[in-house]
């Protein structure tokens, strides 16, 4: 395993730089999902494709488009019919990834449909690993600093909070509370803590605290390290107004720059 770097601020307080993990510059994806799935992949049959459905607005597509890009799979993201589409979508299709769009657009509607066309098609699919993802967030607490009191994860769903809840209680500090600043509705306490739960049993005390999405998800925010690093619109940026003295930022990953709101 390999720790992505923590950076030091001297305003007192760090960031966990996961974005780092697979980066390859500013015009692709990076982070955690970058690594999960390529792992993912290796561990799938040579022809599995890549498919996911999400919101028109969601990260996921993005990152299984350039996974699927990057592998020389088959990649399909299925997303809800908008007027002019999101650059998410655009980046998808740009990419390589077959884009199908619906209406209406709701979760149960998309997420159907990309069951319908694997089993249309009959394809094979690289499976998102929750469980492995959960478990791979948990190591990448090993090098969070002593003196932390928070560590500040932007929440899409759940599932990297829930990792790093797992992760501090494995190592002992119990005393460091976990602050899940949702971006979305869809991360709420009894889901983050069912998450912990599902994945990780049922001896974590790590403290949770959950902060609700003060902007709507599609709406970007601009945002930046003290060293000028830009941070996702969508998500670690919109963290930045509740950082203090003695936390950790947990940054997942970041979308290519070109499509970050300005």
């Amino acid at each position: 395993m390999t720790l992505t770097p923590v950076d030091d601020y001297p305003a007192g307080w760090w960031a966990k730089r996961d974005d780092m993990a697979a980066y390859a510059g500013p015009d692709e994806p990076s982070g955690a999902k970058v690594r999960q799935y390529a792992a993912m992949i290796a561990a799938a049959p040579p022809d599995a494709a890549l498919m996911v459905g999400c919101s028109a607005d969601g990260a996921m597509q993005i990152y299984v488009a350039h996974a699927a890009a990057k592998a020389g799979r088959t990649g399909i993201v299925v997303v809800p019919r908008r007027a002019e589409r999101t650059a998410a979508t655009a980046y998808a299709a740009e990419v390589g990834a077959e884009v199908v769009e619906v209406s209406p657009g709701y979760p149960s509607v998309y997420r159907r449909r990309v069951r319908d066309i694997a089993a249309e098609r009959g394809l094979t699919v690289v499976r998102w690993d929750r469980r492995f993802a959960f478990f791979d967030t948990a190591e990448q607490v090993d090098n969070i600093p002593d003196g932390v009191r928070r560590v500040i994860v932007p929440t899409g769903t759940g599932l990297t909070a829930a990792g790093v809840a797992r992760g501090l209680s494995d190592a002992g500090r119990d005393d460091v509370v976990v602050v899940a600043a949702c971006v979305s509705p869809l991360a709420t306490g009894d889901v983050v803590r069912s998450t912990i739960r599902k994945l990780g049993g049922d001896d974590v005390a790590v403290p949770l605290l959950v902060v609700e999405p003060t902007t709507p998800y599609g709406r970007g925010v601009v945002g930046s390290l003290p060293d000028g690093t830009r941070l996702d619109p969508w998500y670690a940026a919109k963290s930045l107004s509740i950082v203090q003295p003695g936390d950790v930022l947990w940054i997942t990953g970041r979308r290519p720059e070109r499509l970050f709101a300005e």
